[in-house]
């Protein structure tokens, strides 16, 4: 809101982090009004730009009493693809439990993330049978069932509910986005587990390296020196800065 502009950044894999590129802005003016305070993806796959319309940043550097404060305007900006058709807006309020849940696969992150929070709300006695069922029905060839997976653990997490098989499940599998996911779970649910600080072992030793930073990370939740001693068997394989500033932190 400072420049007038709406900036871009291209993130990519760096190791067990990431790098970030600065791009060429999306949006930029000359018209100080233009004030982006908010940009979110719609449902529709749209970005939506909440432009606050005002000559003025509300800082320190004006007074609360400028005259030049516009307490009136205000406007939303829609960008679209002109040679793409927007996606479908689902209709998820009042539906099913069933239904909801063959919304965790919809290729859409605004879809996945809006059925999880209506299933989140529903009761759980009703939807953890549900969601064992549908886990049941995955096909496992299908090439997304890993994600779907990890969607449906995720539902277990928002009803604080350790379902432990499906975790096991999820730190041996071929994804290692879903290993780092359930790495992560791993070290907030430790104290519901048997054997927790043995299954962080493993994922220490993790060929990949963003598996082996959850790792790291979720030693901190288990306050024992064994747990110290288990996070350094990470100088035993590659590391990068992420790494090494983990392990600092951890041993702090």
């Amino acid at each position: 809101f400072f420049n007038n502009s709406v900036g871009r950044w291209r993130i990519t894999e760096d190791g067990s982090g990431f790098a970030v590129r600065e791009l060429a802005p999306l949006i930029e003016t000359t018209n100080r009004n233009f004030r982006i305070v908010d940009v979110k993806v719609g449902p529709d796959g749209a970005v939506y730009l909440a432009d606050w319309y005002n000559p003025i940043v509300g800082h320190y550097q004006y007074s609360f009493r400028h005259p030049d404060r516009d307490k009136t305007h205000g406007r939303i900006w829609r960008l679209t693809r002109k040679d793409r058709a927007l996606a479908p807006r689902p209709k998820l309020t009042g539906l099913p439990v069933d239904p909801l849940l063959d919304q965790l696969k919809a290729p859409e992150n605004y879809t996945r993330n809006q059925a999880r929070r209506l299933l989140s709300e529903s009761p759980t006695t009703t939807v953890l049978p549900a969601l064992r069922q549908w886990i049941s029905r995955l096909e496992a060839n299908d090439p997304n069932s890993e994600h779907h997976l990890l969607e449906a653990l995720m539902v277990f997490e928002t009803h604080e509910t350790v379902e432990e098989p499906l975790l096991k499940n999820l730190l041996q599998t071929r994804d290692y986005h879903a290993r780092a996911y359930a790495t992560r779970l791993l070290g907030r649910w430790h104290t519901r587990l048997n054997g927790a600080l043995d299954l962080l072992e493993a994922q220490v030793r993790d060929p990949h390296p963003r598996v082996r930073l959850e790792a790291v990370v979720a030693l901190n939740f288990i306050r024992s020196h064994h747990a110290m001693e288990v996070a350094l068997i990470a100088v035993d394989h590659p590391a990068d800065r992420f790494i090494e500033y983990a392990l600092r932190q951890a041993v702090q």
